[in-house]
């Protein structure tokens, strides 16, 4: 060992010369597993079930009780069944015009409808699928990720949350018509509005944000929305589940990943 004034730690010596001959250890700011000051390891300082982030105890989510921050705005959310969803569309990043394709530029964009941004408070923004699922594995509107994810794709939602695939979307629709809303799922989940045909009986709250289609306009304001999956379908699409102030079921389809579209993220 090396001449000079050592650290004294839990586990022993450390040799490196310090000022006041013994170190004191301090884990603020850390967590379980983490070192401490002097070069140890840190204890769980959080009861059973708490989560830890920089030396922060938080008590888990109730779904349905306790909201998510988010990027700057509170989430609500609600139990479905064995699913917790947030309960309003997703509203992150900055604005760029309708005629500007987001890019993989560091920099989360939206689209807001008819280019305005009070309409993506209002209402959430609207999103490329490239841009939703944040290019993961090197996916683009025009290419598939290689490889495909394996587990949940969290892409723009905030993290334990994911964008939903296909199949989630219809496990909740599943749900529904098993619990006495066959015919009339889209109808539960729909915000209550005269032109809206809602009666949103769970507080999921789907507002007719309108939508954005690739070549087109902006259309279906006041009428309609549609929601981003995670599920490839063939060359440029995806799964989409849209609704309609004319329908009371679920409708799901294949549309460009080019066109912007909400997201509604889904607990993990």
């Amino acid at each position: 060992m090396s001449a000079g004034l050592k650290c004294i730690t839990r586990d022993g010596f450390l040799d490196t010369a310090c000022s006041g001959g013994s170190c004191t250890p301090s884990c603020t700011g850390k967590c379980s597993g983490e070192s401490d000051s002097c070069g140890s390891t840190c204890p769980n300082p959080c009861t059973s079930g708490q989560t830890c982030s920089t030396g922060v105890c938080s008590d888990p989510l109730v779904c349905g009780v306790d909201s998510v921050t988010y990027e700057g705005g509170p989430y609500g959310t609600v139990q479905i069944g064995t699913q917790c969803w947030l309960t309003k569309n997703l509203n992150v990043g900055t604005m760029v015009t309708r005629t500007t394709t987001q890019t993989n530029n560091g920099i989360f964009e939206k689209h807001c409808y008819a280019n305005t941004l009070s309409n993506c408070t209002e209402d959430g923004g609207l999103y490329q699928w490239a841009e939703a699922v944040i290019y993961e594995n090197g996916a683009t509107n025009s290419s598939d990720w290689s490889p495909a994810p394996t587990g949940n794709v969290q892409g723009l939602c905030p993290s334990g949350w994911h964008i939903p695939s296909d199949t989630e979307w219809y496990t909740l629709a599943d749900y529904l018509t098993a619990n006495g809303y066959y015919g009339v799922e889209a109808t539960a989940l729909k915000a209550v509005s005269p032109i809206w045909n809602g009666d949103d009986h769970f507080g999921f709250n789907i507002l007719p944000a309108g939508e954005f289609v690739v070549g087109g306009s902006d259309h279906f304001q006041g009428e309609g929305t549609s929601f981003w999956s995670s599920s490839i379908v063939g060359e440029d699409y995806v799964r989409i589940n849209h609704f309609r102030s004319d329908q009371t079921s679920f409708n799901s389809d294949a549309y460009s990943r080019a066109s912007s579209y909400s997201i509604r993220c889904l607990r993990d």
